[in-house]
């Protein structure tokens, strides 16, 4: 039994007709009859009864019509996969990231999509998560990488890491030698910190409020980048994420502790648009990032849990 011989099975099932089977398929009609004929010497069994007005299927034809209806639905399907992947992804591909996650994770994410698929221009771009929200919705992003995003009927949320938030500041200046923390200790220190509505200062204010405490902050800054180099200074302190800091941790720069009681825990997930297709160059993008993520993680580069 081969490809052939169920397709012309196929069309004489569908047909009825051995002649009109033939002009379906652009055949002769004895080549048709010599198929059918060949099918049915192969399994042993009458495939269809012959009467005035064409063939009707027997009780076995019946079920081999199911199958091979089937089976070449399937083939015809590998052969649709299998030209997608022949054709190299091109266009354009927006995706937004937090300040933090550029920084670690768009110099690799970006080198090794391009060594696969260099046809795509890739944008990144940068920006707080109330901002790059804004663009997804309006459809100039394909997908953000945020840090607890507020749930939403119009986004769709992966998770792809969880971390823990630490006091953060020049080594030597923290006011503990210990690998954690309590977050009552942050009271009297002088912080560095996100503006209120930030996500990540209102996790701080809330467990603030939730054991009766005042964070002391002196300074708002919204980058990343500009937190690092205040709390380098050693007069300042911040609670983030560890890997907003990771690599001046790692060269001892700076020196981080874990806050405790309460653990203080965000997730960073990758995020979009309900309902908006994504382009095939937008999913090997996100297949990739989600690829480099994992990577960082297992290799140390990337603080989990």
């Amino acid at each position: 039994m081969d490809v052939t011989q169920l397709r012309y099975f196929r069309a004489v099932a569908q047909s009825g007709s051995i002649s009109r089977a033939a002009i379906l398929l652009q055949v002769a009609q004895s080549a048709v009859s010599r198929q059918i004929s060949t099918l049915e010497t192969e399994l042993g069994t009458p495939l269809f009864l012959r009467h005035g007005r064409g063939v009707q299927p027997t009780e076995a034809g019946a079920y081999l019509a199911v199958r091979a209806e089937r089976i070449i639905g399937e083939l015809e399907e590998t052969r649709r996969g299998l030209a997608a992947r022949r054709t190299a992804p091109g266009g354009l591909v927006a995706i937004g990231m937090t300040h933090t996650v550029a920084a670690s994770l768009a110099p690799p994410l970006v080198h090794a999509f391009r060594a696969r698929f260099p046809a795509v221009r890739v944008h990144i771009m940068e920006a707080l998560g109330g901002r790059l929200q804004e663009q997804l919705a309006s459809g100039a992003l394909q997908a953000a990488l945020l840090y607890d995003p507020p749930s939403s009927k119009q986004f769709r949320a992966e998770e792809l890491n969880r971390e823990s938030v630490y006091l953060i500041g020049k080594k030597g200046a923290l006011p503990t030698r210990k690998r954690e923390i309590e977050f009552a200790a942050l009271a009297g220190l002088p912080l560095v910190l996100t503006r209120a509505e930030h996500p990540m200062r209102k996790l701080l204010d809330s467990a603030a409020r939730k054991i009766g405490i005042a964070l002391d902050v002196p300074v708002e800054v919204d980058s990343a980048s500009a937190i690092r180099s205040l709390i380098a200074r050693g007069t300042l302190f911040t609670a983030f994420q560890l890997a907003a800091a990771h690599a001046d941790v790692l060269q001892g720069r700076l020196a981080a502790a874990r806050i405790a009681r309460p653990n203080l825990v965000r997730r960073l997930k990758l995020v979009t648009a309900v309902g908006e297709p994504l382009s095939q160059a937008a999913r090997h993008l996100l297949a990739t990032a989600r690829r480099e993520m994992a990577r960082l993680i297992a290799e140390g580069k990337w603080p989990s849990g």
